[in-house]
């Protein structure tokens, strides 16, 4: 099959982290999109992966892509781009290229698309900028949304291909898809939920439709369990003798929460099922002035407190939106921490977080604190539960990838 990839809104960063590392920033940066077509282009040779979205794979090292590309099965729409811009009339506002370069690919390659998977990064409600109209106008949008939301919605508008939305954040879907008129045939999110889908009919008429859409709880943020491909060392074979095995570090910080305020705020979650009860906290990520002036809180990203992670014992997780599980559960279990978790936190039980970590209020946290520092036996117990939770093929990256293969195959099939 051929099978078209992209972020709608965002740029793919593929590669080893140097490569996709461009400024400090509050979180340990997004990964979601390179994990999840990594593992795809890895585990199915049989299958041809054409980069619809824009990313920096053409821009990396031949070594690098080469190790992405292991089965010869990915080809990167955009690596004739910089050519193809200087055939362009000069009068042509240079936010209609990347819709125009879409044109121009499909009317020059003959490949047929059976499906495509998209991840939903959000921007604008429009962003093909040229051709959407709004009240009888050309649309004016973001240099973000024409460059990486713009040419996935004309892609998807011209080729009508079955597509599956990944979704790993409520924000980014439904809402900014106003000019994207071909619906997914499903979506696959961290919530099972009907989803309200309003679009355009066309470009140039103003005429709105709603349809619905299921999106289904597909178990996608576990993808923060896979592990980094890119950390493996050659094995030196003139050595005569095994590097020693680092020493354990104690793990003496109390709890540390990487945590953004976000909107609307999660401050008041925050005070009520933490900082009401638990002195010895400290919450670094980016926060307005009034939550700042708690000391416990820190304007520090999470890129800055690496070092801190292995000495970590504990940490909490408030949902991004209410019932909904995110990656920061596993993120943190598979980071050798105890996660505990809002009371609306997976509130479907998709994933099976032990009952134990879901708390009432922060008086109930300090209490399963105090009963695990206390005993030595149910905390590593609360620990290899947590570490059973990740399997093989959840750090191999296959979880993920049978889990959009299959969700391709049926919508194909459908």
């Amino acid at each position: 099959m051929n099978i078209a990839l992209g972020k709608i809104g965002k740029s793919i960063l593929f590669g080893p982290k140097e490569y996709r590392t461009t400024k400090k920033s509050m979180t340990t940066g997004s990964i979601d999109a390179r994990v999840c077509f990594e593992s795809l282009i890895r585990f199915n040779p049989e299958h041809t992966f054409y980069i619809i979205g824009r990313s920096n794979y053409s821009r990396l090292p031949p070594e690098i892509q080469d190790k992405i590309n292991v089965h010869g099965n990915v080809v990167d729409i955009w690596v004739g781009y910089k050519e193809w811009k200087k055939t362009v009339p000069k009068d042509v506002p240079e936010e209609h290229y990347p819709w125009m370069y879409i044109d121009y690919w499909l009317d020059n390659n003959d490949v047929e698309f059976d499906a495509g998977s998209f991840l939903a990064g959000g921007v604008l409600e429009y962003a093909v900028q040229g051709k959407t109209l709004k009240d009888g106008k050309p649309i004016k949008t973001l240099v973000a949304a024409s460059n990486y939301a713009g040419p996935i919605h004309h892609f998807i508008n011209r080729t009508k291909l079955p597509y599956t939305i990944l979704l790993t954040d409520p924000r980014c879907y439904p809402k900014p898809t106003k000019d994207l008129m071909v619906m997914p045939k499903r979506v696959l999110s961290q919530y099972s939920e009907p989803l309200e889908v309003t679009h355009k009919v066309t470009y140039e008429s103003d005429e709105m439709v709603t349809e619905k859409v299921d999106a289904v709880y597909s178990g996608i943020e576990s993808l923060y369990v896979v592990e980094e491909q890119w950390d493996e060392k050659e094995a030196d074979v003139f050595s005569l003798f095994d590097e020693p095995e680092p020493e354990p570090v104690e793990r003496d910080i109390n709890m540390m929460l990487f945590l953004n305020e976000g909107s609307p705020s999660r401050f008041n979650d925050l005070k009520k099922y933490v900082l009401d009860a638990v002195e010895d906290v400290k919450v670094y990520g980016s926060w307005s002035e009034k939550p700042l002036q708690d000391p416990r809180i820190e304007q520090v990203p999470m890129a800055e407190c690496e070092h801190l992670i292995p000495r970590i014992k504990y940490t909490f997780c408030i949902p991004i939106a209410p019932g909904w599980c995110t990656g920061k559960f596993w993120e943190m279990a598979k980071l050798g921490m105890v996660p505990f978790v809002h009371p609306t936190y997976d509130d479907q039980n998709n994933i099976g977080i032990p009952e134990e970590l879901r708390v009432k209020d922060a008086a109930d946290l300090l209490e399963k604190i105090n009963v695990y520092n206390n005993d030595e036996t149910e905390y590593n117990r609360i620990l290899a539960k947590l570490q059973d939770m990740l399997t093989d093929d959840h750090k191999s990256g296959k979880y993920i990838n049978d889990m959009i293969m299959k969700n391709i195959m049926e919508i194909v099939e459908q």
